[in-house]
């Protein structure tokens, strides 16, 4: 789109995006229940502040690395499996893949994660990484099609419904 995912816009649409976010921060900490079920998909990155996500699908980011530019950044949200898994694909073959393990607390409206592997991935080898870290994050917004959340460090993220939970390690031969 025309904010390159947040890697690539003005800083007047970047203001815009953050005002309008903040908005929306303020309406759901007046009330913050959310409807757990609809947390539970398959969503694709719209938009983000997250810096790690950032460096690696910006333009000449590392993405580069693969002789690629960044695909798909999925999610998957699977709250029965409490599973939750990140996903950055470098087409045709390349992705780098994080698993963690997710609860929804009742209490404060958020979902806590602990990431328990990861893998770099190409079409010739595949490299395990050591798990590292674990945050939380609260969903501000959540309809059938679109997700905005806030986490822990600050960042905010808006992603689109592209599918029922799936467990992206598997099907990545994991």
């Amino acid at each position: 789109g025309p904010t390159s995912r947040g890697t690539n816009q003005s800083k007047e649409t970047r203001q815009e995006i953050m005002d309008c976010l903040a908005e929306l921060k303020e309406l759901a900490f007046e009330d913050p229940a959310v409807n757990q079920a609809q947390l539970n998909g398959t969503w694709r990155l719209v938009w983000t502040t997250e810096k790690e996500i950032l460096g690696i699908i910006k333009e000449g980011g590392i993405a580069n690395f693969f002789g690629t530019s960044a695909g798909d950044v999925l999610q998957v949200i699977d709250l029965q499996a409490s599973r939750l898994q990140n996903c950055i694909s470098f087409p045709p073959e390349g992705a780098f893949l994080v698993d963690s393990f997710i609860a929804f607390d009742e209490e404060d409206q958020k979902c806590s994660f602990k990431f328990s592997g990861a893998a770099l991935k190409t079409d010739k080898w595949t490299v395990r990484l050591p798990p590292m870290g674990k945050s939380r994050f609260q969903t501000l917004y959540v309809n059938r099609t679109h997700r905005v959340a806030f986490d822990d460090r600050g960042d905010f993220l808006i992603v689109e419904r592209v599918g029922a939970p799936r467990n992206l390690f598997a099907e990545n031969g994991l």
